[in-house]
């Protein structure tokens, strides 16, 4: 999997993420949905909101939910995928904005919720008004098990 810069037609750009099956073929691609608009993510000014909804990508290991960012702070998401039969939920965050401990229990709870694994990736920039104004624990994965609790 990764995450992308995607013009789809002139004047129209996705934060995206393509997700490539065990054998090298596109599996699906996910549109950031919820694009945030405050001090320090003006992000409206250059993406657009997603269009391909919130639906699990089939691949060899299973139905990913492939959510990005922002994404993360709106229970509809994780919960949207869970009702698609989504079976792991991958997070494509730039970092969590809270403490480490708040975000981890917030997540937990969306796993237990909707019954789903949890696999996160974290990027670690170290650049521009994103880094100066929030707090980076480093790249990262985090995998739950959806069926032990």
């Amino acid at each position: 999997m990764t995450s992308l810069f995607e013009e789809r037609t002139a004047g129209i750009y996705h934060n995206s993420a393509v997700v490539f099956d065990s054998d090298g073929t596109l599996a699906g691609k996910y549109r950031k949905m919820h694009i945030p608009d405050d001090p320090g993510f003006y992000e409206k000014f250059y993406f657009t909101e997603g269009d391909l909804g919130f639906k699990p990508i089939e691949t060899s290991i299973g139905k990913l939910g492939v959510l990005i960012c922002w994404d993360q702070w709106f229970p509809e998401a994780s919960r949207a995928m869970g009702l698609n039969w989504g079976q792991i939920i991958i997070y494509i965050p730039l970092r969590a904005i809270w403490g480490w401990f708040d975000w981890a229990m917030g997540k937990e709870g969306e796993r237990r919720e909707n019954r789903l694994g949890i696999r996160l990736g974290i990027t670690n920039f170290k650049k521009g008004l994103h880094w100066q104004l929030r707090q980076n624990w480093g790249p990262w994965l985090w995998l739950l098990n959806p069926f032990v609790d």
